[in-house]
């Protein structure tokens, strides 16, 4: 997982605001169709929106397999917040509440999201809902102002992320981690933590 700096917090969001994901559907020997939910980025992980049919090569065992569908299509999201409230990201709880509000503002799908902040232990702040009762959520739970112990259970917290996403409605499952990525306390490992991520077919980004 690759941890970003604070000051890539608005490229992040400018890149999940798009939203954009390919559909391919292939014709196979066996003359059923195959949907395919194809993501494309450049090299700066960045989504790409442009591409037509013939931008894409689709082969099966080494030999090419005709597209005789293709289009783009908005599909909705199941997006967990996952926020770090411990003493060591203190400066940075606000810039991480701002970047997630400005992400909610410039949302224009029917995603929903949940809210969960953790230090020593993880809390669910709000369950699965809309972007409007997230932003309000995000902007006045005493939560983010209150003390917290100097102890971080990052990958427990990371579990209940997963878990929670796990039973999302969506196909599409994103957990945004706003984190120094430092875990003091857990109890689980890290190697537990991708094998849920693979197995839960989840994607994780840490900001």
């Amino acid at each position: 997982m690759k941890v970003l700096h604070p000051t890539r917090l608005i490229l992040l969001i400018l890149v999940f605001s798009i939203a954009v994901f390919g559909q391919e559907k292939t014709e196979l020997k066996s003359d059923k169709k195959v949907l395919l939910n194809v993501t494309v980025v450049n090299k700066d992980d960045e989504l790409l929106s442009d591409l037509t049919v013939r931008d894409f090569r689709l082969y099966e065992n080494k030999k090419p397999v005709e597209i005789s569908h293709f289009k783009y299509e908005t599909s909705p999201m199941s997006i967990g917040f996952l926020i770090d409230v411990s003493p060591s990201t203190s400066e940075y709880i606000d810039l991480s509440r701002e970047a997630i509000l400005a992400f909610l503002e410039r949302n224009k799908l029917q995603n929903e999201y949940f809210v969960a902040a953790f230090a020593r232990k993880a809390h669910m702040l709000s369950e699965f809902s809309d972007a409007e009762h997230t932003a309000k959520i995000i902007s006045e739970s005493p939560y983010f102002t209150k003390s917290h112990g100097g102890q971080t259970a990052f990958y427990d917290a990371m579990v209940l992320g997963i878990e929670r996403l796990a039973k999302s409605k969506n196909h599409k499952r994103i957990l945004l981690i706003f984190g120094d990525g430092t875990d003091n306390k857990s109890s689980i490992k890290f190697q537990e933590i991708e094998r849920l991520i693979r197995e839960r077919n989840i994607v994780v980004y840490i900001v």
